[in-house]
Protein backbone atom coordinates (compact mmCIF):
# COMPACT_ATOMS: atom_id res chain seq x y z
CA UNK A 1 0.00 0.00 0.00
CA UNK A 2 1.34 3.17 -1.07
CA UNK A 3 1.89 6.55 1.31
CA UNK A 4 -0.81 8.31 1.57
CA UNK A 5 -0.45 12.10 0.33
CA UNK A 6 -3.50 13.84 0.78
CA UNK A 7 -5.40 15.06 4.29
CA UNK A 8 -7.15 11.16 4.26
CA UNK A 9 -4.84 8.82 5.81
CA UNK A 10 -5.01 5.08 5.28
CA UNK A 11 -6.75 3.11 7.59
CA UNK A 12 -4.73 0.33 8.71
CA UNK A 13 -5.45 -3.38 7.03
CA UNK A 14 -7.46 -1.98 4.20
CA UNK A 15 -6.03 -1.83 0.77
CA UNK A 16 -6.57 0.73 -1.71
CA UNK A 17 -5.96 0.32 -5.41
CA UNK A 18 -5.88 4.34 -5.88
CA UNK A 19 -4.43 4.86 -2.47
CA UNK A 20 -2.66 7.93 -3.52
CA UNK A 21 -2.28 10.64 -6.18
CA UNK A 22 0.16 9.07 -7.78
CA UNK A 23 -1.06 5.35 -8.17
CA UNK A 24 -4.47 7.23 -9.20
CA UNK A 25 -2.88 8.68 -12.57
CA UNK A 26 -1.62 5.71 -13.13
CA UNK A 27 -3.64 2.87 -12.45
CA UNK A 28 -6.98 4.59 -12.37
CA UNK A 29 -8.95 6.09 -15.20
CA UNK A 30 -9.16 9.87 -15.62
CA UNK A 31 -11.34 11.55 -13.08
CA UNK A 32 -13.51 12.60 -16.46
CA UNK A 33 -14.07 10.00 -17.12
CA UNK A 34 -17.32 7.36 -16.87
CA UNK A 35 -16.66 3.92 -15.25
CA UNK A 36 -18.62 0.92 -15.95
CA UNK A 37 -20.85 -0.11 -13.42
CA UNK A 38 -19.10 -2.79 -10.93
CA UNK A 39 -15.36 -0.85 -11.34
CA UNK A 40 -13.12 -1.59 -8.34
CA UNK A 41 -16.62 -3.16 -6.29
CA UNK A 42 -16.44 -6.09 -4.43
CA UNK A 43 -19.63 -8.11 -3.49
CA UNK A 44 -21.11 -6.95 0.63
CA UNK A 45 -24.13 -7.50 2.19
CA UNK A 46 -24.88 -4.78 4.54
CA UNK A 47 -25.38 -5.01 7.98
CA UNK A 48 -29.38 -4.22 7.85
CA UNK A 49 -29.56 -7.48 5.02
CA UNK A 50 -31.49 -4.82 2.45
CA UNK A 51 -29.50 -5.93 -0.37
CA UNK A 52 -26.42 -7.53 -1.27
CA UNK A 53 -25.08 -4.23 -2.36
CA UNK A 54 -21.93 -4.13 -5.14
CA UNK A 55 -19.78 -1.74 -2.31
CA UNK A 56 -17.11 0.79 -4.11
CA UNK A 57 -13.32 0.79 -2.89
CA UNK A 58 -14.29 4.23 -1.18
CA UNK A 59 -17.39 2.12 1.03
CA UNK A 60 -15.12 -0.89 1.77
CA UNK A 61 -12.27 1.20 3.18
CA UNK A 62 -14.43 2.84 5.49
CA UNK A 63 -15.36 -0.34 7.09
CA UNK A 64 -18.67 -1.30 5.06
CA UNK A 65 -21.12 -2.67 5.85
CA UNK A 66 -19.45 -3.89 9.08
CA UNK A 67 -19.40 0.34 10.17
CA UNK A 68 -23.06 0.73 8.27
CA UNK A 69 -25.01 2.78 11.02
CA UNK A 70 -28.11 4.12 7.75
CA UNK A 71 -28.00 3.10 4.05
CA UNK A 72 -30.50 4.62 1.64
CA UNK A 73 -30.63 4.37 -2.17
CA UNK A 74 -28.42 7.01 -2.69
CA UNK A 75 -25.93 7.06 0.70
CA UNK A 76 -24.81 5.23 3.40
CA UNK A 77 -23.72 7.07 6.75
CA UNK A 78 -21.05 5.02 7.98
CA UNK A 79 -18.91 5.32 11.35
CA UNK A 80 -15.26 6.58 10.70
CA UNK A 81 -12.91 3.93 11.69
CA UNK A 82 -10.26 6.15 12.63
CA UNK A 83 -11.94 9.03 15.03
CA UNK A 84 -10.26 12.31 14.97
CA UNK A 85 -13.11 13.04 17.42
CA UNK A 86 -15.80 10.88 19.10
CA UNK A 87 -18.26 10.19 16.99
CA UNK A 88 -17.11 11.31 13.45
CA UNK A 89 -18.78 9.68 10.57
CA UNK A 90 -18.27 9.08 6.91
CA UNK A 91 -21.17 9.90 4.29
CA UNK A 92 -20.39 7.93 1.16
CA UNK A 93 -22.54 7.96 -2.08
CA UNK A 94 -23.20 4.42 -3.23
CA UNK A 95 -22.67 5.36 -6.90
CA UNK A 96 -19.70 5.56 -9.00
CA UNK A 97 -19.61 8.83 -9.33
CA UNK A 98 -16.02 10.69 -8.70
CA UNK A 99 -17.74 14.60 -9.08
CA UNK A 100 -20.31 15.92 -6.45
CA UNK A 101 -22.10 17.56 -9.14
CA UNK A 102 -22.29 13.56 -11.35
CA UNK A 103 -24.91 12.44 -8.91
CA UNK A 104 -28.74 12.35 -9.91
CA UNK A 105 -31.27 15.22 -8.33
CA UNK A 106 -32.66 12.12 -6.09
CA UNK A 107 -29.51 12.01 -4.33
CA UNK A 108 -29.32 15.65 -3.13
CA UNK A 109 -32.99 15.22 -1.76
CA UNK A 110 -32.01 12.16 -0.13
CA UNK A 111 -28.67 13.72 0.94
CA UNK A 112 -30.96 15.73 3.21
CA UNK A 113 -32.63 13.49 5.08
CA UNK A 114 -28.90 11.86 6.21
CA UNK A 115 -27.72 15.23 7.20
CA UNK A 116 -30.79 15.83 9.37
CA UNK A 117 -30.30 12.32 11.00
CA UNK A 118 -26.35 12.59 11.57
CA UNK A 119 -26.76 15.90 13.01
CA UNK A 120 -29.64 14.24 15.47
CA UNK A 121 -27.32 11.33 16.37
CA UNK A 122 -24.19 13.66 17.26
CA UNK A 123 -26.10 16.22 19.21
CA UNK A 124 -27.09 13.67 21.54
CA UNK A 125 -24.36 11.30 21.84
CA UNK A 126 -21.57 13.86 22.13
CA UNK A 127 -23.03 17.47 22.36
CA UNK A 128 -21.49 18.79 19.33
CA UNK A 129 -20.05 22.90 19.74
CA UNK A 130 -19.52 23.04 15.95
CA UNK A 131 -19.46 20.47 12.94
CA UNK A 132 -17.48 19.93 9.91
CA UNK A 133 -18.49 18.77 6.53
CA UNK A 134 -15.22 18.10 4.83
CA UNK A 135 -15.32 16.79 1.33
CA UNK A 136 -11.37 15.95 0.02
CA UNK A 137 -11.54 12.65 -2.15
CA UNK A 138 -8.33 13.05 -2.84
CA UNK A 139 -7.25 9.53 -1.69
CA UNK A 140 -10.69 7.79 -1.88
CA UNK A 141 -12.26 9.23 -4.93
CA UNK A 142 -15.55 8.36 -4.66
CA UNK A 143 -18.12 11.06 -3.57
CA UNK A 144 -18.27 11.13 0.27
CA UNK A 145 -17.79 13.60 3.45
CA UNK A 146 -16.34 13.30 6.53
CA UNK A 147 -18.61 14.67 9.39
CA UNK A 148 -16.73 15.48 12.45
CA UNK A 149 -18.02 16.51 15.17
CA UNK A 150 -16.50 19.54 17.04
CA UNK A 151 -16.13 20.28 20.68
CA UNK A 152 -14.02 22.27 22.85
CA UNK A 153 -12.24 19.62 25.67
CA UNK A 154 -12.82 15.53 25.76
CA UNK A 155 -15.62 13.23 25.30
CA UNK A 156 -15.28 9.87 26.81
CA UNK A 157 -16.82 6.57 25.24
CA UNK A 158 -15.99 2.92 26.78
CA UNK A 159 -13.55 4.71 29.48
CA UNK A 160 -11.45 6.19 26.61
CA UNK A 161 -11.11 9.73 26.18
CA UNK A 162 -11.50 11.17 22.81
CA UNK A 163 -10.30 15.02 22.50
CA UNK A 164 -10.57 17.44 19.66
CA UNK A 165 -6.80 17.99 19.27
CA UNK A 166 -7.58 20.87 16.28
CA UNK A 167 -9.84 22.66 18.21
CA UNK A 168 -10.56 25.67 17.84
CA UNK A 169 -8.84 25.52 14.40
CA UNK A 170 -9.51 22.51 11.88
CA UNK A 171 -9.77 19.12 12.50
CA UNK A 172 -6.57 16.68 12.76
CA UNK A 173 -7.54 13.93 10.98
CA UNK A 174 -4.07 12.66 11.29
CA UNK A 175 -4.95 12.57 15.04
CA UNK A 176 -6.85 10.03 15.34
CA UNK A 177 -7.96 7.13 17.39
CA UNK A 178 -9.65 3.51 15.87
CA UNK A 179 -13.33 3.44 16.89
CA UNK A 180 -13.87 1.30 19.99
CA UNK A 181 -15.47 -2.42 18.80
CA UNK A 182 -18.81 -1.44 19.99
CA UNK A 183 -19.10 2.28 19.03
CA UNK A 184 -20.58 1.39 15.95
CA UNK A 185 -23.96 -0.57 17.59
CA UNK A 186 -24.23 1.99 20.11
CA UNK A 187 -25.07 4.49 17.40
CA UNK A 188 -27.09 2.43 15.48
CA UNK A 189 -29.34 1.66 18.17
CA UNK A 190 -29.57 5.22 19.19
CA UNK A 191 -30.17 5.73 15.48
CA UNK A 192 -32.96 3.71 15.29
CA UNK A 193 -34.09 4.79 19.02
CA UNK A 194 -34.27 8.20 17.30
CA UNK A 195 -35.94 7.59 13.83
CA UNK A 196 -38.22 5.18 15.99
CA UNK A 197 -39.68 8.36 17.84
CA UNK A 198 -39.77 10.48 14.24
CA UNK A 199 -41.61 7.95 12.98
CA UNK A 200 -44.05 7.71 16.39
Amino acid sequence: MGRPTGLEPATPGTTNRCSNQLSYDRHCPSSGARLPYGWGRKMARSATGRRNAMAHETLIKFGYPGTLLKEGRHWALLLRPAQPTLGSLVLCAASDARAYGDLPPQAFAEQAEFVVAAERLLRDFVAYERINYLMLMMVDPHVHFHIIPRYDGVRSFAGEDFPDAGWPGLPTLTDSRPAPSDLADELRQRLAQSEGHQGA
